[in-house]
Parts: C-alpha cells; structure tokens; sequence
C-alpha cells in the first residue's frame, strides 16, 4: 500500500488543477496504447493508432520514460493521436473538475478525499493508495498537493513528484466508450492534402492570436517570404483577413476560417502545448508499476 503523508500546511494547500495537462495525457495514452487495459473505452483509438504508427509505439514510450517528451516523433505522434481528440478530453476533464469543485465546496477536502477513487482512503492525515502490494511512503512536507484528473489514467492512480511545487495526485476520469471519432482525425489529414501542411500551421497559429507578417514568419520557423506567400493566399481564400496596424500589418481568421478549423479539430492542446514537453513530467511514479 502506498501512502501520502500530508501535514497540516499541505491540507491548506490542496487545491484541483485548472484544466486537462497535455504532459500528463501524452504519458497516460502511452501507456495505454501500448497496453491492453480499458479495451471497451480505448480499443478503438488505439487499433487506429497501431495502424498508423505500428512497431514505433514502443519506441515512442520508451522515449517518453527517458524524459524526451519534446523530441519530433514524440510531438508528431501527439498532434496526430491525441490533439485532434483534445476538445473529447478537455470536455471529459472539464466535467469532472465541476463535479470535484461541488464536492469541495460541501464536504471539504475530507469529502473530496472520501469519493475522488476507490482505490484512494483517507485515514488521519494520509492518503492510502490500495491497488499494489508494495509499500512505499511519500511525504508531502507542506508543498500542497494538487488533484489532477486524466483522461488516457485508466483504472489506477499515479503521482508526480517534482523537486519543486506540490505533489500531484492524478486520478482517472469517467470515460465513455464510443468517444473516439475517426473522422476527426480523417478531416485533419484532408484540410492538410487541399491546403498544405503549411497553411494548417498559419490557421492554427492564427487562431491562438493575431499575427504581423514577420511574427508568424518566426513563430512557425519559416522564411519571411514563405509566410507572405501563405497568408496572401489565405486570404484570397477568403480564410485570413489582413488590416494595417502602424507599420506592421496584422492577419486574423475570417468567420470562414474559423469555421473551417473549428470543423476540423475544435480546439487544439493549446499554445503552451511546447513549454509543458519541453518541461516534461519527470519523477512520475505509477503505483502498481513503479517508478517510470
């Protein structure tokens, strides 16, 4: 049985995540398609992603375990296996962070404790964690502990432990079977086969933000005069619309464009989606499995 250890100072700062962690959903759909577990809710999902990706799965999680979350398979295997998913997840994580606020807000973190997993019990001032025979014990020492709901955490409980800031205690969602949507992902690879993988990118990016000419130039690595050419035949398109701004010109989606990338994938990751990879989960620690 593993136990957390909380302190008076940490039962103070117990608080719920805000949304979805892209780090943390990138780890647990590793484990899962590489696995076998939660056949009825991901069986779907991951015999598509075998197809696409096959025997470099297991790299991918193996990459993952030491840490590079940041390097291009990793990232190409994110944007094409769980970013066009991301608004099924976000809604998922997003219902379950409304139910567990409620529960705060009437019962206290006692409450929240007594209901956030089966496997977890709250005996004095220590969460016991059921589901292993091993025992460990983890010690919080006053740095707070945040609940992190996951979509891809199936049927267990993990923690990541940081040298820095609180503990986090990840939990898994109520997933639905029949969420996965193959035509999802079907509507991301054709816009890409009419627009170019390029114009995607510029309609992603400009859907995050308005953007100069130069500044979309450096934002997606390309060259000053590829990124002129790209809006200026978004534009034509009637997808991006351009106006003065001082000296810089300004580009922004239309209605239209909006429309055509919200049909596609609604909403991606987000624009941190980078930094958090780039800061990767190290130190997580999976109950029944370990140290990962």
């Amino acid at each position: 049985m593993w136990r957390i250890h909380l302190t008076v100072q940490d039962l103070a700062r117990v608080r719920l995540a805000p949304a979805a962690d892209p780090a943390c959903e990138l780890w647990h759909s590793l484990r899962i398609v590489n696995g076998s577990a939660g056949e009825a809710v991901f069986g779907r999902w991951r015999r598509a992603c075998r197809r696409r990706f096959g025997g470099a799965l297991h790299r991918l999680a193996e990459l993952g375990s030491a840490g590079g979350y940041a390097s291009t398979p990793v990232r190409t295997y994110f944007d094409r296996a769980v970013a066009p998913h991301w608004p099924v997840i976000h809604g998922h994580v997003a219902e379950d962070l409304s139910q567990r606020r409620a529960t705060l807000a009437s019962g206290g973190v006692g409450g929240l404790f007594e209901v956030l997993s089966p496997w977890l019990q709250w005996e004095g001032m220590s969460l016991a964690m059921t589901r292993t025979d091993v025992d460990h014990d983890l010690h919080s020492n006053g740095r707070g502990l945040m609940l992190q709901p996951s979509f891809f955490l199936y049927d267990e409980l993990s923690v990541r432990w940081r040298p820095s800031g609180p503990l986090v205690l990840i939990y898994p969602v109520a997933q639905r079977p029949g969420w996965f949507n193959a035509d999802v992902d079907s509507a991301e690879v054709a816009l890409k086969a009419v627009l170019g993988r390029t114009r995607v990118r510029v309609l992603d990016l400009l859907a995050e933000s308005r953007s100069s000419t130069s500044e979309t130039a450096r934002r997606l690595g390309i060259s000053l005069a590829s990124a002129s050419q790209e809006l200026s035949r978004l534009r034509a398109a009637g997808l991006v619309a351009s106006t003065p701004h001082g000296k810089l010109v300004m580009h922004d989606l239309t209605a239209l464009g909006r429309d055509l990338r919200s049909q596609r994938v609604g909403t991606r990751a987000g624009p941190e989606l980078d930094a958090v990879l780039t800061h990767a989960p190290r130190g997580q620690l999976q109950p029944s499995h370990g140290w990962t």
